[in-house]
């Protein structure tokens, strides 16, 4: 039997192709955006994200690239463009010229780096944990709930983080900590809730993080019937218990709840009868105020955090 050895395929350098570091105005890129053929659907959350980005002094060039093909038709880059466009600031970016037509049918089809993989880059414990946290209170902060469905961009949610790492590393082990004392919950929403907590006091956060993972006061008693956080405590493993496993917490719901108990725990309030937020249905409440005691200033307040 003779084998027949494969042989490799050689490639070469195309020299027609072009690579450049321009300065895309807005005329720039709507004149680009005329040559926008056959792309896929464009993403407005993408768009409004890359527009926060720049209109905040976010954009930073990377070597991901506004490509065009050898016909003058854009194969990549229309979201970045369009946000150009809307924000009407010119940025740098990288320009590819004279791709051939092929090029299209493998564009973007690899895995995009998650906020969690380029946090271990970062060198991060807990990576998928904090990005998850960091997104939900970068949303909570803009829109006063975590539970809106928004894509702000990895390079706005890296900043954020940087301007308190600390404090974000405190917030995911104090939930952490909750989750491995047998609590079974959404730890990114109690994280994000602990984080916007420790901004008004930690020492009170401290120990309501403690009372919803133990179910004690820190001297060791129980907590009563009418206590906030045995309630939440309840509440949490009741919708852990649901029969139907592929139903998930409602972010925006646990969020509600968490407050409500926070609001009630930070004020000396009990609970009479249960727990309750309506985040949906026909008469939906607004999203609760996190409470903010006086400590003897006398100016206490609810407030969106």
């Amino acid at each position: 039997m003779t084998t027949v050895k494969q042989r490799k395929k050689h490639y070469r350098i195309d020299s027609k192709v072009e690579v450049a570091v321009e300065m895309i105005t807005p005329e720039i890129a709507t004149s680009l955006l005329e040559r926008n053929n056959n792309n896929r659907k464009m993403r407005n959350k993408n768009v409004q994200a890359l527009s926060f980005d720049i209109e905040n002094g976010y954009w930073s060039m990377t070597g991901n690239a506004i490509s065009l093909d050898n016909q003058g038709n854009l194969q990549d880059g229309q979201n970045r463009l369009q946000a150009i466009v809307n924000t009407d600031i010119a940025v740098p970016c990288v320009v590819v010229r004279g791709l051939p037509l092929s090029t299209m049918e493998v564009t973007d089809i690899g895995s995009s780096r998650s906020l969690g993989d380029t946090l271990k880059l970062e060198g991060t414990s807990d990576y998928n944990h904090l990005g998850a946290t960091i997104r939900g209170v970068f949303l909570w902060k803009k829109y006063g709930n975590p539970g809106v469905s928004d894509k702000p961009s990895q390079r706005s949610l890296l900043n954020f983080w940087r301007s308190n790492p600390d404090d974000f590393s405190m917030a995911v082990k104090q939930s952490r900590k909750i989750r491995d004392q047998g609590m079974p919950m959404l730890m990114s929403i109690m994280s994000c809730a602990l984080y916007l907590f420790n901004e008004i006091n930690e020492e009170d956060t401290r120990t309501f993080a403690h009372m919803v993972g133990t179910g004690t006061y820190i001297d060791g008693s129980g907590l009563g019937d009418k206590h906030p956080i045995y309630h939440l405590r309840r509440q949490i493993i009741k919708d852990k218990q649901n029969p139907n496993p592929t139903i998930l917490p409602n972010r925006k719901l646990t969020a509600g709840l968490i407050v409500k108990s926070w609001n009630c725990f930070i004020e000396g309030r009990d609970v009479v009868g249960s727990l309750r937020y309506r985040s949906g249905g026909t008469s939906p409440e607004e999203f609760p105020l996190i409470s903010v005691p006086d400590y003897g200033t006398g100016e206490g307040e609810g407030v969106f955090r």
